[in-house]
């Protein structure tokens, strides 16, 4: 038994399944970004920010210093001061030092207001605590003090909501795209 189709049809099956050349470049960048982030990501190594906030001292009374540096010493391995590690949307907040973590790593922000002080940590969650702390399950990433925020992806431990900030972007330039 043979099969025959008709040119008509075949032709109209043909032009429904044309595509635009520009919607074949657009399939092809995606699909190219993905394999790429997706190759990037299992092999690169996690980079965080790596700093701590800078206190005003002056007003701390000498044993309140001692206190508060052998709380600190003790529990973390303090990462390099900064004069902008506070402050995530200051200009010069890019200078701040990186640390590079393994790809199975967090990155961690922990931060503490107390009246018009704000004290804040960041770095690598493997590196940052020391062997004998361990970071508390109780306190979680929120707006209020204190705060410890993990997460997952290079140089997230900015803010609270970076990632998701991001993710929105990406969605948005895409619908801007088509």
């Amino acid at each position: 038994m043979a099969l025959s189709v008709s040119n008509d049809n075949a032709s109209s099956n043909l032009a429904s399944l044309r595509f635009s050349h520009r919607d074949v470049e657009m399939t092809s960048l995606l699909l190219a970004i993905l394999f790429l982030s997706t190759i990037l990501s299992k092999s690169r190594k996690l980079s965080c920010y790596h700093c701590i906030s800078q206190l005003p001292m002056e007003d701390i009374s000498d044993e309140a210093q001692v206190a508060l540096k052998t709380i600190v010493f003790g529990r973390y391995n303090v990462p390099p001061s900064h004069e902008f590690c506070h402050d995530s949307s200051a200009y010069e907040f890019p200078s701040v030092e990186t640390q590079i973590c393994e790809q199975t790593d967090k990155c961690v922000k922990l931060s503490v207001k107390e009246k018009e002080l704000i004290f804040v940590m960041r770095g690598c969650e493997s590196q940052l605590f020391n062997s004998n702390y361990a970071p508390s399950n109780e306190i979680l990433c929120l707006p209020t003090s204190p705060s410890q925020c993990l997460c997952d992806t290079d140089l997230c431990n900015t803010s609270l909501f970076h990632s998701y900030f991001i993710l929105i972007a990406v969605l948005g330039a895409s619908f801007i795209l088509n």
